[in-house]
């Protein structure tokens, strides 16, 4: 492309933008391209792409780690706490505790003395109380399951995909009516509420079946009282 005639017939501009006299680039006087690449290797003088970036060089922070990180969940639960992370081991010790050799749960044939990096012991002896020859009865009812709570109604359940962001974990969402509300199982014999001290295992009545003897309905009964002779 000629430039103006005010520059004469030996001045040419170049579709780059470079301006020639007789030959000669004048690279300085027109413009020139310039690229960055990551990791891209070496620059070749000419090319259109003018630096190299490694990718150390582009990160945030580079002292930062990468990837995800295991917190501890230290909400209450209630809907503004956040519900991120994992419980604790022990309420007391540390998450992600780095074992000693003489620190874990069990580990040839020896059981720790300590958890998650605090003293504990509670390992070292069963998990359940035994009296003899069945689990102490009183443990069974305590945890013999006889209530749950309510997800609520569904009739009048609602999301908001527009709502504005605010201090609530799910800020569109509307439980439905008696959401978390406690419900009481029901003993399908009479339909009263269930009581713990009649479904756990005792040594009177130490579990239940259920069988069928080719009649139309199945038969319900108790295994043998292990408290009297038979």
């Amino acid at each position: 492309m000629a430039l103006p005639t005010r520059y004469g017939s030996a001045f040419l501009a170049g579709t780059k933008g470079a301006t020639f006299a007789q030959g000669f680039d004048f690279a300085t006087s027109g413009v020139v391209d310039g690229g960055t690449v990551i990791q891209g290797g070496a620059i070749v003088a000419g090319d259109p792409i003018t630096n190299d970036l490694g990718i150390n060089t582009i990160a945030d922070k580079v002292s930062d780690s990468h990837g995800s990180k295991i917190v501890t969940n230290d909400g209450t639960g209630a809907a503004t706490t956040d519900r991120v992370g994992v419980e604790k081991a022990l309420s007391g010790g540390t998450l992600a505790f780095n074992a000693s050799a003489t620190q874990w749960v069990m580990q040839g044939g020896n059981v720790t003395s300590t958890l998650s990096g605090a003293s504990n012991d509670i390992l070292r002896g069963g998990a359940r109380d035994f009296n003899g020859d069945i689990n102490d009865e009183a443990n069974e009812v305590a945890r013999t399951k006889i209530k749950d709570r309510l997800i609520g109604s569904k009739a009048d359940e609602a999301f908001d995909i527009t709502a504005r962001p605010s201090t609530q974990i799910v800020p569109g969402r509307t439980k439905g009516s008696n959401a978390g509300n406690a419900t009481t199982l029901v003993n399908p014999a009479d339909g009263s509420a269930a009581v713990a001290s009649e479904i756990a295992a005792s040594r009177s009545v130490p579990g239940e079946l259920v069988y069928r003897t080719g009649a139309a309905n199945p038969v319900q009964d108790d295994y043998k009282a292990k408290n009297a002779n038979e």
